[in-house]
């Protein structure tokens, strides 16, 4: 399975769940987010989050998406992924989207996690 590198890094954002998001950040090139009854968390590259100045946040992390779409019957993708990573003793972030799965690892852990899924038999596109 190929996995592409994502630039540049990221940090998970929290607001309070009523927190608004000013409609620039939705211009940003990559942006998740999740809003529940506690809470409003976003995945975001680190210039964005300290432009919106978040009074809670936790990074930088790198990350990766699995390069290719993957079909909703499709069983145990991130569940290989996260077993590598653990047995390397590197924790993640997952979010999955309708076409595939993006996973974040702490930067100062990245190229630990490189050389793991590479030794499991990932293949590396877009490296820097």
């Amino acid at each position: 399975m190929r996995l592409e590198v994502l630039q540049p890094q990221f940090f998970v954002c929290r607001w309070p769940a009523n927190a608004a998001v000013p409609a620039w950040v939705w211009e940003t090139t990559l942006v998740f987010a999740a809003h529940t009854a506690e809470e409003l968390s976003l995945m975001l590259p680190a210039e964005t989050c300290q432009r919106l100045d978040a009074p809670r946040r936790e990074g930088p992390w790198r990350g990766f998406r699995i390069a290719e779409p993957l079909n909703f019957d499709m069983v145990g993708i991130l569940a290989q992924i996260s077993r590598v990573l653990a047995e390397a003793g590197i924790p993640l972030l997952a979010i999955s989207t309708f076409d595939t799965d993006y996973v974040w690892v702490p930067a100062n852990q990245w190229k630990k996690a490189v050389n793991a899924l590479a030794g499991a038999g990932y293949q590396w596109i877009n490296w820097s």
